[in-house]
């Protein structure tokens, strides 16, 4: 009966032991793979503009240039903000001009009075979006005062 018992335990313990030795190479991995794009956000405005205004009976348009935006990231907007409230001031502050702007494709013959915001725009081409720009005033039913009209826009674009 020991000779049985030892024949048994030397049995269990070289299987055990061909069990341990035998292990099952893994069949799969993981792999993590990250990169990064740079972001691409970039306005272009038109020079400063000088014109000549007239007394007209008719509206008049002012071509101010393009404004281009490029951009790889959505959901941007554009601003525009007038430093006078939407008028072109006079040097002497005692006379405007009420005018609109038009930024071709966003907005048409929107006032400055309070500033404009674009609604979310989406990422452009690689060569950007061109929006004309131009501004409306008159017609003058009165004469308006000779001298010097100004005001500054500012064109702001920022993202979320």
């Amino acid at each position: 009966m020991k000779k049985y018992a030892l024949v048994a335990l030397f049995a269990v313990m070289s299987l055990g032991m061909v069990f341990a030795v035998v292990a099952v190479p893994p069949t799969q991995g993981n792999i993590s793979i990250t990169g990064e794009v740079k972001e691409a956000f970039s306005l272009l405005v038109p020079p400063d503009y000088k014109g000549t205004i007239e007394n007209g009976d008719v509206a008049e348009t002012w071509q101010i240039g393009n404004v281009a935006v490029t951009s790889n990231v959505n959901n941007w907007t554009i601003k525009l903000t007038s430093k006078t409230g939407g008028v072109l001031l006079h040097s002497s502050e005692k006379d405007e001009i009420a005018y609109t702007v038009t930024l071709e494709g966003l907005v048409k013959d929107q006032s400055l009075k309070n500033e404009w915001q674009s609604k979310p725009q989406g990422r452009t081409s690689k060569g950007g979006n061109s929006y004309p720009f131009s501004i409306t005033f008159g017609p003058s039913t009165n004469y308006y005062e000779a001298g010097f009209y100004n005001d500054v826009i500012t064109v702001t674009i920022s993202h979320s």
